[in-house]
């Protein structure tokens, strides 16, 4: 990743023009949930996860990205691990809608 950083140089120990590798030590919380794109829905209210709560209704969650890997993003809030997230939800879904879960066959979910 390509950045650009502005650091104070008084003792002139960074040469111009040169190309330091700085590495950013930290981690991501451990509350952070991994969901692939197709799984979010992002219009006017922001980007949010649509769930299901043990009376088959959906829940629209307001959800912060953390980091966008492409093929998955990992999520910093807006679903928690006991949460029955739908996979691509369609257009037009809103909080307090019916659903009616669908459990896959073992034998073709493979």
């Amino acid at each position: 990743m390509r950045g650009q950083l502005s650091v104070e140089n008084k003792e002139g120990q960074v040469l111009a023009g040169s190309f330091p590798t700085l590495q950013f030590e930290g981690s991501l919380a451990s509350s952070t949930f991994s969901l692939p794109p197709s799984a979010l829905i992002v219009g006017k209210n922001g980007v949010q996860v649509a769930t299901v709560d043990g009376a088959a209704t959906v829940q629209l969650n307001k959800a912060t990205v953390a980091r966008d890997h492409g093929t998955c993003h990992k999520l910093a809030d807006g679903v928690t691990q006991s949460d029955q997230v739908i996979a691509n939800p369609a257009d037009g879904l809103s909080s307090g809608d019916q659903v009616r879960i669908a459990i896959a066959d073992a034998a073709t979910a493979k």
